[in-house]
């Protein structure tokens, strides 16, 4: 019969018992498989949005909607339009928060070069391609990759007033330069307007604008198909001595029109002292605004003139823009979504209806539900296929404030349409040269 330890001994016993125990627990619990831990819900993201003023209303509208689908807010910065590049190199640069940014039709290729924006060819859909004009796309690409989605689909139309036409006899809008030169003088000589027109061309990127649509519309172009720069041909002279004389001592449009933008321009056509009017979409909204116009319901919309030497049928200039996501968001598959969301026919009317902006799907142009709520859209849809791009560069910025300053140089008189154009397209090929492009 044997005994139990008595005295330390017995102590000594139990704690090596009580060790052995717990040491083998440890062992087992060791082995024994981790239990996957319950996931936890990452907090919402915002999307940071950086855009024109003019693009916010859609935009807040989709708002509440996006964070009721996703939880996700949307962040806005909205600037007036000529701060916003300048906001969107200083974001890329210095690493801001920020996902979306607007992006005009002239900022692709130099946002792309300096690494700005991320491509987004991935992310558009089958039915986007089949379903949005082709060059809607290529105003967006550079080297080969498309840099934003398509948003607006913009360009710009002649408005008339309609009312001040048949008083003057005229039972049609004009369809060349030279006719609507013809038809301001009759106007003017008859008491009906202090000149037929007045021009949006003070130093901005307006003006170029109006110097691309007049200077294909006399049968010129800003570079050939091996770069060169060639608008200082005989249709480019042509082109800006016609300018120059419109305003001139001798002239028919409005001499302080150098110093008037997009938006001042459309003044005087508002309370009936200038019988026609160029500008974008956004002028239809104000043109139809008791508030804001003497002339609503009296206005046509018409296709833009060239020059009858030309033989062309109309020329217009590409604008607009889509949106782009910067390299520094952190979560660009995200941002693709919300983008794509974007893309849809609802918030293409929702944005038409709101800011007055041109849908990109073809089909709503012929849309009967559209057409009867925007019946103005019949006459602007055959726009489109009259309007020229502005030169496709990465240095574009820097190239347009120089053309800015030698064409306003030709119209006050400082330098003859020929010097200007010439030392524009001299400065131009200095400059592809050394940037490569």
């Amino acid at each position: 019969m044997s005994h139990l330890p008595i005295g330390s001994d017995h102590r000594a016993w139990l704690h090596t018992l009580v060790l052995s125990a717990l040491l083998l627990s440890l062992v087992t619990a060791a082995c024994a498989p981790t239990p996957t831990p319950e996931p936890t819900q990452p907090k919402p993201k915002t999307l940071t949005l950086l855009l024109p003023v003019d693009w916010r209303p859609v935009v807040d509208w989709i708002a509440p909607q996006w964070k009721e689908e996703t939880g996700i807010d949307l962040e806005i910065i909205s600037l007036a339009y000529d701060e916003v590049h300048d906001k969107i190199v200083s974001s890329a640069r210095g690493g801001a928060d920020v996902d979306i940014v607007y992006v005009d039709t002239i900022w692709p290729a130099e946002f792309a070069k300096a690494g700005f924006l991320i491509p987004v060819d991935k992310y558009v859909t089958e039915e986007m391609r089949k379903g949005i004009a082709k060059p809607l796309f290529d105003q967006l690409v550079w080297d080969g990759k498309l840099w934003a989605f398509p948003f607006n689909n913009q360009s710009k139309w002649l408005f008339y007033n309609k009312e001040i036409l048949e008083k003057a006899g005229y039972d049609h809008p004009p369809r060349t330069w030279e006719e609507i030169e013809e038809m301001s003088r009759t106007m003017m000589e008859k008491g009906l307007v202090k000149y037929g027109t007045a021009w949006g061309w003070a130093q901005a990127e307006g003006l170029i604008c109006d110097v691309t649509l007049f200077l294909y519309g006399f049968g010129g172009r800003w570079r050939d198909e091996k770069g060169n720069w060639v608008f200082n041909d005989e249709a480019g002279q042509k082109m800006l001595q016609w300018m120059v004389n419109s305003i001139g001592p001798d002239g028919w449009a409005d001499p302080a029109s150098t110093s008037l933008n997009d938006r001042t321009v459309l003044n005087p056509f508002l309370v009936g002292d200038t019988a026609f009017v160029l500008n974008w979409a956004f002028a239809w909204g104000l043109i139809q605004d008791p508030k804001e116009s003497k002339v609503v319901d009296k206005v046509g919309i018409a296709l833009i003139p060239a020059s009858e030497e030309s033989g062309l049928v109309s020329s217009s200039v590409t604008g607009g823009g889509g949106w782009g996501i910067l390299t520094n968001s952190d979560t660009p598959e995200l941002a693709a979504k919300l983008l794509q969301r974007f893309m849809s026919r609802e918030v293409q009317v929702q944005a038409l209806d709101l800011q007055q902006n041109m849908p990109v799907w073809t089909e709503m142009y012929s849309d009967p539900e559209i057409l009867k709520a925007y019946p103005h859209f019949k006459a602007m849809g055959p726009q489109f296929q009259y309007a020229h791009f502005r030169p496709v560069l990465p240095w574009y910025s820097e190239w347009s404030l120089q053309a800015q300053v030698e064409i306003q140089a030709a119209l006050t008189g400082a330098k003859t349409p020929q010097q200007a154009l010439d030392d524009l397209a001299e400065w131009s090929t200095q400059k592809s040269k050394e940037y490569g492009y």
